[in-house]
């Protein structure tokens, strides 16, 4: 187990959050559907995925019988992914991306009631902190006409939040003897699977330019994002590559003011850095606490 980190894999940790973080951008420039963007990044995504793993010779971990949990995350990667991808046609980025990153205090409260987990003082208090923030970041002052709109978008990106929260449920529960490849793809295929029917009904009559939005989503997002995330797993410690990997929503927040100029109140950026400190509070917690729980679980 890595017990430093090196700057060499927090720059790759990095990396891959800003690549997961592109996702919300090439959607939008690429004009296609929710279903489409998905099916385009978890399908190129996943070949790729099971051609690395033959080119490196690991082929073999492909014919372990993957386990019904994984194939069960598979559904819930495609229900968050689709669902986030259509809300960002009625909201702002920031607001998507908040919404989806809710889930890790949903999942915290929910592991506390469904796995046995405990949920300290100090959880409870980063859990109503990033409910706080986010209060702040969906606040709109006036009642102009696209507050509707924008809450259809909430709802879209909350549903994605539920199947966030499921996956990271149900990933905690998977055996670790399977490869992080293997499982990734085996979740890649199922989940693209699962969007193809959406895409019966929509023309796939892309332009050269959508295509290449594809190809790109299935490679930057869908691919080296994974990749290099599972390369940092393995040689930075957890804290460390949890609180890096928040680099995503903050680069998803910059891309879309950047790019499509979405404005950010005040108040609003107050809310992003209450919801991104306090996530990463629940990472890393004071040092007289983790005594506390090492000291409990030896008693």
């Amino acid at each position: 187990m890595p017990n430093q980190a090196s700057p060499k894999m927090i720059v790759i940790a990095a990396v891959a959050a800003i690549s997961m973080g592109t996702i919300g951008v090439i959607s939008r420039l690429s004009q296609l559907d929710a279903a489409t963007v998905t099916f385009f990044r978890l399908a190129i995504g996943g070949c790729l995925l099971f051609l690395l793993m033959l080119v490196t010779g690991q082929a073999k971990q492909l014919k372990t019988k993957p386990h019904p949990l994984v194939l069960l995350n598979g559904v819930m990667l495609a229900g968050f992914m689709t669902l986030f991808i259509a809300s960002l046609n009625y909201t702002t980025m920031l607001i998507a991306v908040m919404a989806l990153y809710l889930a890790p205090a949903v999942a915290t409260v929910a592991a506390h009631f469904l796995l046995g987990e405990r949920l300290t003082r100090y959880s409870i208090a980063s859990v109503v902190t990033v409910l706080f923030g986010f209060s702040l970041v969906i606040y709109q002052p006036d009642s102009s006409s696209t507050v509707e709109a924008t809450w259809l978008g909430l709802l879209l990106a909350l549903g994605g939040m539920i199947c966030y929260a499921s996956f990271i449920l149900i990933n905690r529960k998977i055996p670790n003897h399977y490869h992080e490849f293997a499982k990734c793809s085996w979740q890649f295929l199922i989940g693209a699977l699962c969007v193809l029917p959406l895409l019966l009904k929509v023309n796939l009559n892309l332009s050269a330019e959508q295509w290449g939005w594809m190809l790109l989503v299935g490679f930057v997002p869908g691919f080296m994002g994974i990749v290099l995330a599972v390369y940092a797993i393995k040689h930075l410690p957890a804290a460390t590559f949890s609180t890096v990997s928040y680099v995503e929503p903050i680069s998803a927040v910059l891309l879309g003011w950047w790019v499509f100029s979405e404005s950010l109140t005040q108040i609003q950026i107050v809310g992003c850095v209450i919801i991104i400190a306090a996530s990463v509070a629940q990472v890393i917690k004071p040092k007289r606490l983790i005594k506390a729980a090492c000291n409990q679980t030896t008693t």
